[in-house]
């Protein structure tokens, strides 16, 4: 799965009504980095950090660590997260 840390889609509220873009490399990288222990997590920090504009391949053991971690973060975010991979799976099954 390819995703643009930098243009993440988060939600404005709790109504879930509107996605502001935002650029999370740093936050979620930092989050992942001091939360989760693992070579694996730490990885997947160093990339999500060091990610640009053209986005980063994850393979599914780094989606599944990502679904995982968001519940370090405040619900707003976390809720962006668990949906933008909801919606990015059900895209690639489509494409099948």
């Amino acid at each position: 799965m390819k995703v643009n840390f930098t243009q993440f889609p988060v939600y404005d509220g709790i109504k879930k009504e509107k996605l502001v873009v935002h650029n999370v490399t740093e936050a979620l990288g930092n989050g992942i980095y001091m939360n989760i222990p693992g070579l694996k997590a730490h990885l997947l920090a160093e990339k999500i950090f060091e990610s640009d504009s053209n986005g980063v391949e994850l393979d599914e053991d780094e989606v599944n660590l990502l679904r995982t971690s968001a519940e370090l973060f405040p619900g707003v975010f976390a809720d962006s997260i668990v949906d933008y991979l909801v919606k990015k799976e059900k895209e690639a099954n489509n494409e099948d």
